[in-house]
């Protein structure tokens, strides 16, 4: 059996690494697909799934600003 690295953890705060406003999010849920790890987060009553890698624990106060950082 694989063993999996769970990234987040539940009531844990994230933000999206590609959000222009760098709004927080709770991490609701976790699912293990065949596909990769699906995190379930929440903002404002609302609640989205998104994998891992498009997560992050730190805000981008860079992107917020609308700075490119390439």
């Amino acid at each position: 059996m694989k063993e999996l690295k769970i990234p987040f953890s539940i009531g844990q705060t994230v933000f999206f690494k590609t959000d222009e406003e760098q709004k927080k999010h709770i991490v609701t849920g976790i699912i293990i697909r065949s596909t990769g790890i699906v995190i379930e987060v929440s903002s404002n009553g609302y609640e989205v799934s998104a994998y891992d890698f498009e997560l992050t624990t730190k805000q981008n106060v860079l992107v917020k600003l609308g700075i490119d950082e390439g």
